[in-house]
């Protein structure tokens, strides 16, 4: 865990950094832009079984920063909140129980990351449309809040877990040119988390945004 934990360090002061340059405008050349980028979307669990049983479609919300060089390549900083509820249904289907005879109460889970990486345009970034790939590494941090469930009129408390580890995400988007200060960009990727005891996390980001440019 010692060579994770200092990945995730070096990552997050490359993104403080790249998050100072684009806001400041700090420029090497007449070619490099800074950029903000906010998106809203969907988080979709599916690793390990549990969380994409358990727990429902998610809500997401990302803000983040960076440059973008050539209109070819852009460097970025992206923090993300994730927040999904408790399928009470779900987990009572696993249980062979009717949905009636269980009370949950609690049970919400949340994702935080902090990822640095890029984005690669397949078509220059200044066109109309421009398909791009996109890849980032970070921190993940997963809590599950803690939970009263009653399973005919017998009651169990769960506690609170949280977990921290080592995000990928890999995906791709279209960035669509409005003009001279906004893009607006869709994307979908999926993230894998490395936590310990190879209890990974998995879910798949769907957003939609805009990207301030100056």
């Amino acid at each position: 865990m010692g060579l994770i934990v200092y990945i995730q360090k070096i990552i997050f002061i490359l993104g403080i950094i790249i998050i100072c340059i684009s806001t400041f405008g700090i420029k090497a050349n007449s070619s490099i832009q800074g950029e903000t980028t906010i998106t809203f979307g969907l988080g979709i669990p599916v690793e390990p079984d549990y969380f994409s049983d358990w727990w429902k479609l998610g809500l997401r919300f990302s803000v983040g920063g960076g440059i973008c060089l050539n209109n070819r390549v852009s460097f970025l900083a992206i923090i993300d909140y994730n927040k999904f509820g408790f399928d009470k249904d779900s987990f009572a289907s696993d249980l062979r129980i009717p949905p009636e005879f269980v009370i949950v109460r609690g049970g919400s889970s949340n994702i935080f990351t902090i990822t640095g990486g890029a984005n690669l345009y397949a078509i220059p970034k200044n066109k109309p449309l421009s398909p791009y790939f996109t890849g980032r590494l970070g921190f993940i941090r997963h809590h599950i809040n803690d939970a009263n469930i009653s399973i005919l009129n017998e009651s169990k408390f769960i506690p609170s877990e949280t977990k921290t580890g080592f995000l990928f995400l890999i995906g791709g988007g279209l960035n669509i040119n409005t003009g001279q200060y906004i893009d607006i960009i869709a994307e979908i990727k999926y993230g894998i988390g490395m936590m310990n005891n190879a209890d990974n996390r998995g879910i798949i980001p769907i957003e939609i945004g805009m990207v301030i440019k100056f």
